[in-house]
């Protein structure tokens, strides 16, 4: 029995014609073509450097992240609030410092005590330790002009937000903490500085 026409592919999709148009694109593809910086690679390449946690306006930039921590909190039930507080305001304590590298699509992230951590920019996973010990998988990827770092461990997630101001001076990371057990997304921005 004849197969429906429904299913058939068309004559013009034929294989010899699928494997002439990949000869083709091959064929036309520049021969050692240089390979392509990453997207958004001037602005990684501005942030690059020592960056030092001076806190905006201190105040309120510590509000903003306690505020942030207790509407969360409020959230969960009574006897657990305590406890949990206590463990996010921990967990979320700005680090001193970011030192950024890049060398060609190779970045190094080491953020205060935390292990150097070195991928690439197009968001490949790669396996690290965490806080404790624990693993985790890291990703990075450039948006717009930012830089964003995401990290999974378990159930838990967060990401972080690196954006250059417009002088190339001050670096605003805005974190963005995730979890089964929380009621809701922590989300804070945290202001460091270039020290030469």
């Amino acid at each position: 029995m004849e197969p429906s026409s429904a299913v058939r592919p068309p004559r013009w999709a034929s294989p010899s014609l699928g494997l002439a148009l990949g000869l083709l694109c091959l064929a036309s593809a520049p021969l050692g073509a240089a390979r392509a910086e990453p997207p958004g690679a001037d602005s990684l390449g501005a942030m690059s450097g020592y960056w030092v946690h001076v806190g905006g306006d201190e105040e309120e930039e510590e509000e903003a992240r306690r505020a942030a921590i207790e509407r969360t909190v409020q959230q969960m039930p009574l006897l657990f609030r305590p406890f949990a507080r206590g463990r996010i305001e921990r967990a979320t304590r700005p680090v001193a410092y970011h030192h950024i590298g890049l060398d060609g699509d190779r970045l190094t992230i080491q953020s205060g005590t935390h292990p150097a951590v070195i991928t690439d920019v197009q968001g490949s996973p790669v396996q690290s330790i965490g806080e404790g010990g624990a693993k985790e998988v890291i990703t990075r990827q450039i948006t717009g002009s930012c830089l964003v770092s995401r990290s999974q461990q378990g159930k838990s997630s967060g990401s972080s937000r690196f954006c250059l101001s417009p002088e190339g001076d001050a670096l605003t990371v805005t974190l963005t903490v995730q979890s089964d057990q929380l009621p809701s997304d922590i989300v804070f921005s945290v202001s460091y500085r270039r020290r030469e």
